[in-house]
Protein backbone atom coordinates (compact mmCIF):
# COMPACT_ATOMS: atom_id res chain seq x y z
CA UNK A 1 0.00 0.00 0.00
CA UNK A 2 1.21 3.50 -0.82
CA UNK A 3 3.09 4.98 2.15
CA UNK A 4 1.24 8.29 1.72
CA UNK A 5 -2.03 6.49 2.28
CA UNK A 6 -0.71 4.71 5.36
CA UNK A 7 0.50 7.97 6.86
CA UNK A 8 -2.80 9.70 6.10
CA UNK A 9 -4.87 6.91 7.64
CA UNK A 10 -2.71 7.02 10.78
CA UNK A 11 -3.02 10.83 10.95
CA UNK A 12 -6.80 10.57 10.60
CA UNK A 13 -7.08 7.85 13.24
CA UNK A 14 -5.10 9.98 15.68
CA UNK A 15 -7.04 13.18 14.96
CA UNK A 16 -9.18 13.99 18.00
CA UNK A 17 -12.92 13.94 17.47
CA UNK A 18 -14.28 17.41 17.00
CA UNK A 19 -15.67 19.74 14.37
CA UNK A 20 -12.59 19.47 12.14
CA UNK A 21 -12.64 15.66 12.11
CA UNK A 22 -16.36 15.67 11.32
CA UNK A 23 -15.66 17.98 8.38
CA UNK A 24 -12.82 15.76 7.15
CA UNK A 25 -15.04 12.70 7.54
CA UNK A 26 -17.75 14.25 5.37
CA UNK A 27 -15.25 14.88 2.57
CA UNK A 28 -13.53 11.50 2.97
CA UNK A 29 -16.90 9.73 2.77
CA UNK A 30 -17.73 11.46 -0.51
CA UNK A 31 -14.32 10.53 -1.95
CA UNK A 32 -14.81 6.93 -0.80
CA UNK A 33 -18.11 6.86 -2.68
CA UNK A 34 -16.14 7.79 -5.81
CA UNK A 35 -13.82 4.84 -5.20
CA UNK A 36 -16.52 2.24 -4.59
CA UNK A 37 -16.10 0.69 -8.04
CA UNK A 38 -12.30 0.29 -7.76
CA UNK A 39 -11.80 -3.48 -7.28
CA UNK A 40 -8.10 -3.96 -6.50
CA UNK A 41 -4.91 -2.25 -5.35
CA UNK A 42 -3.49 -1.90 -8.86
CA UNK A 43 -6.62 -0.13 -10.09
CA UNK A 44 -6.66 2.01 -6.94
CA UNK A 45 -3.05 3.10 -7.48
CA UNK A 46 -3.81 3.83 -11.14
CA UNK A 47 -6.79 5.96 -10.12
CA UNK A 48 -4.58 7.87 -7.68
CA UNK A 49 -1.81 8.33 -10.22
CA UNK A 50 -4.33 9.64 -12.77
CA UNK A 51 -4.85 12.73 -10.61
CA UNK A 52 -6.81 13.95 -7.65
CA UNK A 53 -8.51 17.02 -9.10
CA UNK A 54 -11.88 15.29 -8.73
CA UNK A 55 -11.22 14.73 -5.01
CA UNK A 56 -10.13 18.34 -4.52
CA UNK A 57 -13.33 19.43 -6.28
CA UNK A 58 -15.37 17.42 -3.76
CA UNK A 59 -13.61 19.19 -0.89
CA UNK A 60 -14.02 22.61 -2.50
CA UNK A 61 -17.71 21.99 -3.12
CA UNK A 62 -18.27 21.00 0.50
CA UNK A 63 -16.02 23.62 2.08
CA UNK A 64 -15.51 26.48 -0.40
CA UNK A 65 -14.29 28.88 2.29
CA UNK A 66 -11.90 26.43 4.00
CA UNK A 67 -8.81 25.84 1.83
CA UNK A 68 -7.28 23.57 4.49
CA UNK A 69 -9.99 21.05 3.61
CA UNK A 70 -8.74 20.89 0.03
CA UNK A 71 -5.40 19.30 1.03
CA UNK A 72 -5.40 15.87 -0.60
CA UNK A 73 -3.05 14.48 2.06
CA UNK A 74 -5.85 15.12 4.56
CA UNK A 75 -8.76 13.86 2.48
CA UNK A 76 -7.99 11.87 -0.65
CA UNK A 77 -5.00 10.05 0.83
CA UNK A 78 -7.13 8.97 3.79
CA UNK A 79 -9.92 7.77 1.50
CA UNK A 80 -7.51 5.87 -0.74
CA UNK A 81 -5.85 4.34 2.32
CA UNK A 82 -9.16 3.28 3.83
CA UNK A 83 -10.27 1.74 0.55
CA UNK A 84 -6.92 -0.04 0.17
CA UNK A 85 -7.27 -1.49 3.67
CA UNK A 86 -10.75 -2.69 2.77
CA UNK A 87 -9.52 -4.31 -0.46
CA UNK A 88 -6.70 -6.01 1.45
CA UNK A 89 -9.02 -7.21 4.21
CA UNK A 90 -7.20 -5.22 6.87
CA UNK A 91 -8.90 -3.87 9.95
CA UNK A 92 -9.36 -0.13 10.40
CA UNK A 93 -6.45 1.69 12.00
CA UNK A 94 -7.05 2.45 15.65
CA UNK A 95 -5.87 5.67 17.29
CA UNK A 96 -2.44 5.40 18.85
CA UNK A 97 -2.45 4.90 22.57
CA UNK A 98 -1.04 7.80 24.54
CA UNK A 99 2.51 7.26 25.75
CA UNK A 100 2.71 6.21 29.36
CA UNK A 101 5.55 7.03 31.66
CA UNK A 102 6.99 4.04 33.47
CA UNK A 103 8.52 5.07 36.77
CA UNK A 104 10.68 2.00 36.80
CA UNK A 105 9.35 0.98 40.21
CA UNK A 106 8.70 -2.70 40.46
CA UNK A 107 5.88 -3.86 42.71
Amino acid sequence: MDIRWERAVRWHADLPMGRRKVEYNATIRRILEGLADVPDIEALQARYDAGLDWATDIARDGYPDTPAMWATERTADVAFGLHARQILGLSPVQPALPATHDSGDEA
